[in-house]
């Protein structure tokens, strides 16, 4: 059973790289009135596109498997977010119960790294960076 648990990380890494791929997308398709959302929250109006591209290129990170425990705990910290200036007084159904299902998956791949097929820079034995498949 050990053998396929480096596949775990892999379900995750897919599912979730390919979600935040298409919510980061959809808030460049939707700037004014994201902007205008994060305007009634409090935030300055940049935080959208730059929320936006953490959640693309974190997507694509988690996809691929590159940087993904990084990228894992930075996205992770995006759904602290949500849910605490967001959806926190929604109630757990129909409020904070996806982002708080995606932080719950997020903090797993912090801890257990990417799995199986990811690209990671991995050191050679003369230390410098090589392009690698891996399957830890």
């Amino acid at each position: 059973m050990a053998l396929y648990s480096k596949f775990s990380p892999l379900a995750l890494r897919l599912v979730f790289g390919i979600l935040f791929l298409i919510h980061g997308i959809s808030k460049f398709q939707q700037m004014a009135g994201m902007e205008q959302f994060f305007g009634k929250l409090g935030l300055p109006h940049i935080a959208v596109p730059l929320i936006a591209l953490v959640e693309i290129i974190g997507g694509i990170s988690l996809i691929v498997g590159i940087g993904s425990r990084i990228f894992a705990a930075i996205l992770a910290l995006d759904m602290i977010v949500a849910i605490f200036m967001v959806k926190l007084g929604m109630g757990f159904v129909g409020g904070y119960e996806f982002e708080l299902a995606l932080l719950a998956g997020l903090v797993s791949l912090v801890f257990s790294g990417p799995g199986a097929f990811a690209l990671n820079l991995k050191s050679s034995s003369s230390s410098t960076q090589k392009l690698g498949v891996t399957a830890k």
